[in-house]
């Protein structure tokens, strides 16, 4: 770690110790030999420790998340957090009440399933953190705090759109538990991230406010080929959609790209209709909500 290297998370104290970007918990053994990590110090590592176990368990009952890997830590990891009620998501599910119809991104019904509030800035302060470090790991800088993110769940249907009409966008994925891509132009209010979980969780996070202008040919960027140091292991696995890249060389080709990846970015900036409150988390019901619901309620009624 270099001498006086800030903290990529906080930006101010000096880092001391590196992080996983993407939670250790969310994997299973044997873990993909290219994790990122990025300097932070002590006082944020702890502070994303805990979040950490919040996106494990929020991942973990989401309704979309059928992913072999998931449901095998919801049987283990999650299930003993829960008995030990050392799981805060747990305790939102206990209190969920009773199940609400759930409708796809059309309006289809999808049958009923519980769903509970996170705390206020819960989703957005876990998945800023995450893109702070990503945006360190990709470009080696600091994002500054000022940078003010909104965090949106998107519906899995509509992710091969989404990651398409993002202009050549080059993904970076953890076998199939974390994946993302990136679009940004020098303008730091324009900026899109897509990330996704378990080949079915998936969340953009954008620039809280978005200028009006078009961008040039010169003025957009996709994500920046890895560092050597974290570059991507061959045990990669490919993003999951294939989205077609636009043709390159030509002043046409580039103001196409460029003006793909800023309709991306409007795309889903708020309000989007698809698009949910990243708090607003759909769980799993009713088989697997009582994994986390009646080791709960027993012992709060216990106390």
């Amino acid at each position: 770690m270099g001498r006086n290297q800030l903290c990529v998370y906080c930006g101010t104290k000096e880092a001391t110790t590196r992080d996983h970007v993407a939670p250790l918990c969310l994997f299973v053994d044997p873990k993909p030999p290219n994790l990122l990590t990025v300097p932070v110090c002590e006082d944020c590592n702890n502070e994303k420790s805990r979040d950490d176990t919040i996106l494990r368990d929020v991942l973990m009952v989401d309704i979309d998340n059928s992913h072999p890997i998931a449901q095998h830590l919801l049987a283990t990891k999650v299930k003993r957090a829960v008995e030990r009620n050392r799981s805060e998501v747990a305790r939102l599910v206990a209190q969920a009440g009773d199940a609400q119809p759930r409708h796809d991104h059309e309006g289809k019904y999808l049958g009923d399933a519980h769903k509970a509030d996170l705390p206020p800035g819960t989703m957005d302060r876990i998945l800023s953190r995450m893109v702070h470090g990503l945006f360190f790991s990709e470009r080696r800088a600091i994002l500054p705090n000022e940078h003010e993110l909104v965090v949106l769940r998107q519906p899995a249907a509509t992710f091969p759109a989404l990651y398409g009409g993002m202009a050549n966008p080059l993904a970076r994925t953890f076998g199939h538990v974390f994946g993302f891509t990136w679009v940004r132009t020098p303008d730091p209010l324009r900026m899109l991230w897509l990330l996704w979980f378990y080949d079915s969780v998936v969340y953009s996070v954008t620039s809280k406010a978005m200028p009006r202008e078009q961008p040039t040919a010169d003025d957009v960027e996709t994500t920046a080929p890895p560092a050597a140091d974290d570059a991507p292991d061959a045990g990669s696995s490919p993003a999951p959609s294939e989205p077609t890249a636009p043709a390159g060389g030509s002043p046409v080709a580039a103001a196409d790209a460029a003006a793909r990846a800023d309709a991306a970015v409007r795309a889903i900036v708020p309000p989007a209709s698809a698009a949910v409150a990243s708090n607003d988390v759909s769980l799993t019901a009713p088989d697997v909500t009582s994994v986390a619901m009646e080791p709960t309620v027993a012992l709060a009624a216990a106390q």
